[in-house]
């Protein structure tokens, strides 16, 4: 869908990237934030809910519900049947057609102009220039071109303009064919090795986005210009692009692949509208399930709070003499002035300095000796023994392994069977029995489900895309005339994967509603018009 759809925007003012845990739930906006404070209010404010309004987002009309945004869309489907043979139709190719390379090395040249300064200068002097129009107007960016492009229908665009400026970036496009046919990626990054990676910047991970916009662009000229096939083919780019950065390790990248394919999939409704263009519905069928699994990076985000503070992996109920919890207090105040050198703010009450710590420290020892005698049944006078510091920090690392994995663990089942589990009731309960000892899992964990999310709206996304495939295969059999109900479909239709329920269908007058359930805040519904052939 449309990122704008989920945009809480922001200026960027560069385009590095720090990956700090999964408060990076902002990558599917599109700017992202450079900071882990800018994330974490980012993702605040996206709490408050949306104001009262409807408006217009180029193909999309956005209407603020109760809790919800409704992102309605007409859809004038095109009657196509599946191709012959049925697999002939290839999004990211089969299995046995990938190559054995490293697909970063395509995108690195794809993205680097090392050899482009004249048409990078071109660029950004045509973005700067409609940028200063802009401001001087007191029009929105997204308003001027060639940010307007993203949402301006392939009928309705500027073609020579866009030409033009696709022309400066036209070297792209033999490094993202090359990359598309790559079996992995990998950066190399080893980040288990890294002493701080709260401070490890993603600025090509930043530009991956950047380069998803320039191949929307591509599509949708394609598309103005008959070319479906090629079309087609830069579909199937922007998913393999989304694809290959589940080989991350950081959830930062999984969203920006999240959001790359999403715009894929947003662009992709042209070719459901094109009677040119193939039956996608088996290609859609053979994408990897997920896409975006977020398998790798959530264990690494599992274990990040022991990466970041390695000093936390030595606590334990061993009696330590005071001098080594000076030291490691010491280590604790290093660890986080680093984290606040990188924009790394956290709770506003949390202090940096040694003294500012110790009061910290002296705030939170009666809720961790509570947690420590009820909940982990410690004896009360050997508690009482322990230094004051060993009872915080114990009492912090045990709470957050609890509370961690109560988040965690809801990745292994469906989002439909979820509610039983939902550990946001407790986290507050928790928060307001034990105070300090709580800081670190309000700050690393509450995001965990917003990413889990993210990676379910997508394969909604993908969902409801073959659907209508299957619905223009339907239609191309029964002389351009809609199904009553989609068990009449020949090619079944997917379930939603948020409810594993059929998505809601509903035929009126030749027309007919297709709806998903509502996926992190927002649902999608189609207005299905058919076409006749032409």
């Amino acid at each position: 869908m449309s990122e704008t759809t989920y945009r809480n925007e922001r200026p960027v003012k560069n385009m590095q990237v720090v990956q700090f845990a999964s408060l990076w739930l902002f990558a599917l906006s599109v700017s992202l934030p450079c900071s882990v404070a800018s994330a974490q209010f980012s993702a605040l404010a996206s709490d408050r809910g949306p104001e009262p309004d409807t408006r217009r987002d180029g193909e999309w009309l956005q209407t603020n519900m109760d809790g919800y945004v409704l992102s309605q869309r007409v859809i004038k489907l095109a009657p196509q049947a599946e191709p012959q043979p049925a697999l002939s139709v290839v999004l990211i190719p089969h299995e046995f057609d990938l190559i054995d390379g490293n697909a970063a090395v395509q995108y690195l040249q794809a993205i680097s102009f090392a050899e482009q300064t004249n048409a990078q200068n071109a660029m950004r002097e045509f973005q700067q220039k409609n940028v200063r129009e802009a401001q001087a107007t007191g029009k929105n960016i997204a308003e001027v071109e060639p940010y307007v492009w993203l949402k301006t229908a392939p009928a309705d665009l500027p073609l020579e303009d866009v030409r033009k400026y696709l022309s400066y970036s036209g070297f792209q496009v033999r490094f993202l064919e090359q990359a598309v046919q790559r079996r992995h990626l990998n950066f190399d990054r080893n980040i288990q090795s890294d002493d701080n990676p709260i401070g490890y910047l993603l600025p090509e991970i930043q530009v991956m986005r950047e380069l998803a916009r320039l191949q929307s662009m591509r599509f949708r000229l394609a598309i103005a210009e008959g070319r479906s096939q090629d079309a087609l083919k830069i579909f199937g780019q922007q998913l393999a692009l989304g694809h290959h950065l589940d080989d991350e390790d950081f959830l930062v990248s999984n969203l920006v692949g999240i959001a790359c394919a999403s715009i894929g999939i947003n662009d992709a409704y042209y070719l459901s509208e094109s009677s040119a263009a193939p039956n996608m519905y088996w290609a859609i069928a053979s994408l990897p399930q997920p896409l975006v699994s977020m398998r790798q990076s959530m264990a690494y985000e599992r274990e990040f709070l022991f990466e970041q503070f390695k000093q936390f992996r030595e606590v334990d109920e061993t009696p330590q003499p005071p001098i080594y919890w000076q030291r490691f207090m010491r280590g604790i105040t290093e660890n986080l002035a680093s984290a606040e050198a990188f924009g790394a703010r956290l709770p506003q009450d949390m202090y940096y300095t040694p003294a500012g710590l110790a009061t910290m420290v002296a705030a939170a020892y009666p809720g961790a000796k509570l947690f420590l005698v009820e909940e982990l049944q410690m004896d009360a006078t050997a508690v009482e023994e322990l230094p004051i510091p060993q009872v915080v920090f114990l009492a912090i690392r045990r709470l957050y392994e609890r509370q961690r994995d109560e988040f965690f663990k809801l990745q292994y089942i469906p989002s439909s069977q979820r509610a039983p589990f939902a550990p946001d009731d407790k986290l507050r309960a928790d928060r307001n029995k034990y105070g300090w000892v709580t800081a670190l899992s309000d700050l690393f964990l509450p995001a965990v489900q917003t990413a889990m999310g993210a990676k379910e709206r997508l394969q909604q996304q993908l969902a409801l895309l073959q659907t209508l495939e299957s619905l223009r295969d339907y239609l191309a059999s029964h002389d351009g005339q809609l199904p009553q109900k989609l068990s009449d479909l020949r090619l079944p239709a997917p379930q939603d994967p948020i409810t594993q329920q059929p998505f809601a269908y509903v035929r009126e007058e030749g027309r007919a509603k297709l709806s998903g359930a509502v996926a992190t805040r927002i649902k999608y519904e189609f207005e299905i018009v058919p076409t006749l052939k032409k």
